[in-house]
């Protein structure tokens, strides 16, 4: 379960993770990895619930708060949704708290 989300009709389309202990090195973000994990998913999902449908694909926003307190932006989608895959577009650090 993240530590925040935002909702349309029951459907996630925002999710926050922030960093679960004080110190945590770029190699161990495992709080990071777990939120795209749960954004990729929950973008096929919403694409596959949408499958008749011709509008645009689902974009899910995760929003990520290092150690730092900067917050870091991921764009989740699936641009071809006859293929899994699923693609990550990272904006950040756009802030700082």
């Amino acid at each position: 379960m993240n530590d925040f989300r935002l909702e349309i009709e029951g459907f996630s389309y925002c999710i926050l993770e922030v960093v679960s202990g004080k110190k945590v090195s770029l190699e161990n973000k495992a709080d990071l990895w777990h939120m795209i994990l749960q954004a990729s998913c929950l973008a096929r999902l919403g694409n596959r619930l949408r499958r008749n449908s011709m509008s645009d694909p689902v974009v899910i926003m995760g929003i990520y708060i290092d150690s730092q307190l900067q917050a870091h932006e991921y764009l989740i989608y699936q641009p071809d949704t006859s293929n899994k895959k699923v693609r990550t577009q990272i904006n950040g650090p756009f802030s700082k708290c």
